[in-house]
């Protein structure tokens, strides 16, 4: 920007020489050309400068654009993050439910193997004593 601001002031420092030598009469028409070339191509460099400052802003609004999206995307990347670490949470606490299921499984099979031990002695015993009981019904 600077530049544009010293190449208007300079484009104004000729053009007032111009009018002076002009309204002075000393300007041949020679120098005033010159002068006048001069201003034309500090005009089209202002333009050229302009033009670069003009895709500096624009490249400045895609920098910013590409900054808001890479900003969406982290919050998005967070958001994931935490619902993954949820998801953890509570398949941990699922694996220490199904462990806790598995540990009742094994007590109760545990249990019903010895009510089934317990339910053959009363078996054996009964019959047991149901053959007393007939052999004593016989001799009697």
């Amino acid at each position: 920007m600077k530049e544009v601001i010293d190449l208007t002031q300079e484009t104004l420092v000729r053009m007032q020489d111009i009018f002076k030598k002009a309204q002075s009469g000393d300007a041949s028409l020679a120098l005033m050309s010159e002068t006048m070339g001069t201003i034309a191509k500090s005009s089209g460099e202002i333009n050229g400068i302009s033009a670069i400052s003009d895709t500096v802003k624009r490249q400045a609004e895609e920098n910013n654009k590409a900054v808001e999206g890479g900003n969406a995307v982290s919050l998005l990347s967070e958001q994931i993050k935490i619902a993954m670490d949820e998801q953890k949470s509570a398949i941990s606490e699922i694996a220490k439910t199904v462990s806790s299921i598995n540990e009742l499984a094994q007590e109760n099979t545990a249990k019903g193997l010895d009510i089934t031990e317990i339910s053959r002695a009363l078996v054996g015993k009964v019959q047991s004593i149901n053959k007393e009981i007939d052999e004593f019904s016989s001799e009697t």
